[in-house]
């Protein structure tokens, strides 16, 4: 993979990181808001996918700046 796709895949990543956070905050907020057990259920069970989801991203990412992410 050239040095210009790592940087691409890189930043990407980055991105998507910050997105989710901003995601998982703004679900955190709907949580506390909730006005039944099943919203409430809802907003978890969101969080908990969002979270895996930025597991498998950092994970990515860390690949990436080594340079042992292969496609």
């Amino acid at each position: 993979m050239s040095e210009m796709v790592k940087i691409w895949l890189a930043e990407m990543v980055h991105r998507e990181i910050e997105q989710v956070n901003g995601t998982i905050s703004n679900n955190c907020l709907w949580l506390h808001s909730s006005e039944s057990s099943e919203e409430a259920e809802m907003f978890t069970a969101n969080i908990a996918s969002l979270e895996e989801y930025k597991t498998v991203l950092l994970q990515m990412q860390k690949k990436i700046e080594e340079g042992n992410f292969n496609v």
